[in-house]
């Protein structure tokens, strides 16, 4: 079992990696892919293309093989929500959305704390997907 200092220590290298990644301009696009690349190879374990194509279940199964199972579901959920935007595909989108809906949800529901910033985004989203589908459809 890894002790709480360590997880903690992990999850703040985490986020000090993604916000670089994500500042800056869209020239630097193909790097970014392929620090990205390496993010969800060394936190997750998958590619990234895992986590952009597979089923919600699917991830969920693989990552609660995991140590820190619930920060890594906000970990995850953190990532993908970054990706949401800065991707443009509507689809692609509605995809991440969704994954990111329940990963927020699950951490929400299963962790010591409760994220107010976690229930706005879920808001977000969920406007997006209703806003999305209904544009679809029509």
């Amino acid at each position: 079992m890894l002790s709480r200092d360590y997880i903690s220590r992990i999850i703040r290298t985490f986020f000090d990696s993604l916000e670089l990644i994500f500042t800056g301009d869209k020239e630097r696009e193909e790097e970014r892919k392929a620090q990205l690349e390496s993010m969800y190879t060394t936190y997750f374990g998958q590619s990234r293309d895992f986590f952009f194509e597979e089923k919600v279940e699917e991830i969920m199964e693989r990552l609660s093989e995991e140590d820190y199972f619930v920060e890594k579901c906000g970990m995850l959920g953190e990532i993908l929500y970054r990706e949401f935007h800065r991707n443009e595909e509507d689809l692609v989108k509605l995809n991440l959305a969704h994954k990111i809906i329940y990963f927020y949800n699950y951490v929400n529901e299963h962790s010591t704390d409760y994220s107010l910033i976690y229930v706005n985004r879920i808001m977000e989203l969920e406007n997006f997907c209703k806003d999305r589908v209904s544009s679809l459809e029509s």
